[in-house]
């Protein structure tokens, strides 16, 4: 008996050590210090995550912090769409245009930034007879001067909007909604194509470059609003998803966007903003919810390693569970 308990505890040791190694590691927070204090204590969850955010104090603007979050914001925004889906599978086809339009959108306006590029780097080249490096910083300041210029005069027009048309009170229907969408985009077009003509760029080529675009966002602005017609409980995710799948090309989406009610008020007044999500889609989106969607696309898991050191525990045990036999 003395002769087998001897030979037994080793067994018991090696076993409690090696299912210490497998026990499931628990999920952990593992912030950055610089991270941690841009997180609001309010928004501390019970399920302990990484904030990827950038800290607060770099800038406070919702579509750069977003800019900064890039995957995390757009694996977010599919998610949250695709809860959308599951919740009313009535509009399946209806949300799958949504999401079928909004990439169409990104392509066609990263094509047209190449073209703005691309036509103002051979404008630069005629003029100067050289090809050099300060040809690329030319075409940034270009880029940066229209996307300022874009900003300020279709914030402008969203204004003047909606001092001329007073908020409805239910949202538009679909015909209305349609005729409304073409009327503004088509004002939004020629404001940009002034500019970009004032910068040196062919009327012709700009207008091009709009026409691609405006059938898809009059296509993702149209659905957004016929879903929340039904259903005014899902403007918020709806709205906040394409802001969030727009941010790749934002130097000219956001201010589009903006007059349709998708992101933050910006350098707009917030009853102006309001404006546009009432008339749009019959809902609104109260400012503190665009950055709370922020936080929450910015909050993923970590999973603490498995640790190095369970080969030894795992021969270990194999090794004494073979000195037993041998005690037999």
């Amino acid at each position: 008996m003395r002769r087998a308990l001897a030979c037994l505890w080793p067994v018991l040791i090696a076993i409690g050590t090696f299912m210490t190694f497998l026990t499931p590691p628990r999920v952990i927070a593992m912030p950055s210090d610089a991270v941690a204090r841009s997180l609001s204590r309010s928004m501390t969850s019970r399920l302990i995550q990484t904030p990827i955010l950038v800290d607060e104090a770099l800038h406070t603007d919702f579509w750069e912090r977003a800019a900064q979050l890039g995957a995390f914001a757009r694996k977010y925004a599919e998610s949250r769409i695709d809860e959308v889906q599951t919740t009313y599978p009535q509009y399946i086809k209806e949300v799958g245009t949504i999401k079928d339009a909004i990439p169409h959108i990104v392509f066609v306006a990263a094509g047209f930034r190449a073209r703005i590029k691309q036509a103002n780097l051979l404008m630069t080249r005629d003029a100067s007879n050289s090809g050099t490096a300060s040809d690329d910083v030319s075409s940034e300041s270009v880029m940066d001067d229209i996307a300022d210029k874009v900003d300020k005069n279709l914030a402008e027009l969203l204004e003047e909007l909606s001092a001329a048309f007073p908020p409805p009170d239910h949202a538009l229907h679909h015909v209305a909604r349609k005729d409304l969408v073409n009327q503004i985009l088509s004002r939004a077009e020629d404001i940009i194509t002034r500019i970009c003509v004032e910068a040196g760029l062919p009327e012709e080529e700009v207008r091009a470059q709009l026409r691609l675009l405006h059938p898809y966002i009059v296509t993702a602005v149209v659905t957004i609003g016929d879903i929340a017609e039904q259903h005014p409980d899902v403007v918020e995710i709806l709205l906040i998803t394409a802001a969030f799948m727009i941010i790749p090309e934002g130097w000219i989406l956001r201010p589009v966007a903006r007059l349709f009610g998708i992101g933050p008020y910006g350098p707009v007044k917030g009853s102006t903003a309001a404006w546009a999500q009432r008339t749009f889609y019959g809902g609104e989106v109260k400012a503190g919810s665009w950055f709370s969607h922020l936080q929450r696309a910015g909050m993923k898991p970590i999973i603490q390693p498995v640790k190095k050191g369970i080969v030894g525990p795992v021969v270990g045990v194999i090794g004494v569970v073979g000195s037993v036999f041998a005690c037999g």
